[in-house]
């Protein structure tokens, strides 16, 4: 939404018409109030335009409705008949998902920037040594490239940060499985 520029000017023209849409409260009849209290909860302030400079906002507040809220509604219902185990990744591997869907360009068909867009981050950091300055955060499934090996993912070098994380996860993973 923040790299379109038409959305990002939909949605900062008619925040009170989309975000209902987007964070699914769209019935409920106070709506724009609603609206107007989650723009100042998580940018401070009604007026505060949505922009790169506070994606982090708009990242919270889509992860706190489109995850967060789901997940914890799930482990209450679960954990009251059985025993529920739950991790949050915190690690930011050196491929990840996050960097890349931040690093499109949204301007083609989404597999050619995609395809692209990793291509040039690995690039970026295997031929010039140049990282994203910003730290976006891990995101959805950014654990999934230390586990598995996944397309235009650079081998993990021993004694690397994402190689000790790697086998940690493997080693937690299997031994949930084996040991519970």
């Amino acid at each position: 939404m923040i790299k379109n520029e038409t959305l990002k000017n939909e949605l900062n023209t008619n925040w009170t018409y989309w975000i209902p849409k987007v964070l699914g409260f769209e019935e409920e009849e106070n709506k724009v109030e609603i609206a107007e209290q989650i723009r100042d909860y998580y940018f401070g302030d009604v007026n505060e335009t949505v922009c790169m400079d506070n994606f982090d906002n708009l990242s919270m507040c889509l992860t706190d409705r489109c995850f967060f809220e789901g997940f914890h509604n799930t482990l209450l219902l679960h954990g009251n008949q059985h025993p529920v185990y739950a991790y949050e990744n915190s690690f930011r591997g050196t491929f990840s998902f996050t960097r890349v869907l931040i690093a499109m360009s949204y301007r083609m068909s989404r597999m050619a920037d995609l395809a692209l867009t990793a291509s040039l981050n690995w690039l970026k950091s295997s031929l010039f040594s140049q990282e994203d300055q910003r730290d976006y955060g891990t995101g959805h499934a950014d654990e999934l490239p230390l586990m598995f090996k996944l397309p235009f993912q650079q081998k993990q070098e021993k004694n690397s940060a994402d190689r000790d994380m790697s086998e940690f996860f493997i080693h937690v993973w299997t031994s949930f499985a084996r040991d519970g």
